[in-house]
């Protein structure tokens, strides 16, 4: 199948000619450049389409294309680049430090959110003081919460005294985000804040129906969080959040038990 050009794709996001850009081929490489050039000549409808167009682009450009859509006037369209942002890979975002210079200008709260998150997702250790720069200024609660998430996967040793107070505090009503947050920073010695989760039969979350529920308690979150975070324990990986064996929730456990609390308190 052909490669469609820049300018194909163009002209079909300005018909929103969705039957072309869904048809499996691929992208040029200097099709996100060249949405990025057409942005202010776009509707509302054509952005929303161009956000899935770069979303399905590769290419260190794609990362700036979509940085610059983060500050597209309708909330949605600016939510879905910061989250796809989220969902690239590590090479490919933008420099840390031209994220860092982004957050604090994005005026609306949840694409902050998103952004503090892929802040973090470039490991640089040398933006956790720049990091900080911007949460200070934060006013957003949930905005704040993600950026020090964020901290914590730069290496910020009282963010992640904090999170791990909260991993050994958590409510039922809480763990699901907590849990999030744990897969997020991804630090297999972080387990052991989740050891009380294994104890603890507390309803977490329904991942069936209303007539047919199926209920998620809180071992089975903490024996879902060892095996993504690494933790190496006898089971048939990789687990869904969905009730678990109680012999892969008792190897867990154990597994998670031998974690050094020393070695959980280190950051990078």
């Amino acid at each position: 199948m052909s490669v469609l050009s820049a300018r194909q794709v163009v002209d079909a996001v300005e018909r929103d000619d969705m039957s072309t850009l869904a048809k499996g081929a691929p992208f040029a490489i200097d099709v996100p450049l060249a949405l990025e050039t057409a942005l202010p000549q776009l509707g509302t409808r054509s952005r929303l389409v161009a956000t899935w167009v770069l979303e399905r682009c590769t290419g260190e450009t794609k990362g700036h294309a979509l940085l610059e859509m983060t500050a597209d006037p309708d909330e949605q369209i600016a939510v879905l680049a910061a989250r796809a942002m989220l969902k690239m890979p590590r090479e490919e975002l933008p420099a840390a430090e031209r994220i860092a210079i982004t957050i604090p200008v994005r005026l609306k709260p949840p694409v902050r959110r998103f952004l503090y998150l892929v802040l973090g997702r470039t490991d640089n250790t040398a933006a956790l003081r720049q990091l900080r720069q911007c949460y200070e200024q934060e006013r957003s609660t949930e905005a704040l919460a993600k950026a020090r998430v964020a901290a914590v996967r730069l290496g910020g040793a009282s963010e992640r005294e904090a999170l791990i107070e909260r991993l050994e505090k958590v409510t039922a009503a809480s763990a699901e985000a907590a849990f999030e947050d744990l897969i997020y920073v991804g630090d297999p010695r972080l387990a052991l804040a989740t050891l009380a989760w294994f104890d603890d039969d507390r309803v977490v979350m329904n991942v069936g129906t209303h007539d047919g529920p199926i209920f998620v308690h809180m071992s089975d979150l903490a024996t879902v969080a060892a095996d993504r975070l690494g933790v190496p324990f006898e089971h048939r990986a990789p687990l869904a959040v969905a009730p678990q064996h109680p012999a892969y929730v008792s190897a867990a456990r154990t597994a998670v038990a031998k974690i050094p609390r020393a070695e959980m308190q280190l950051g990078r």
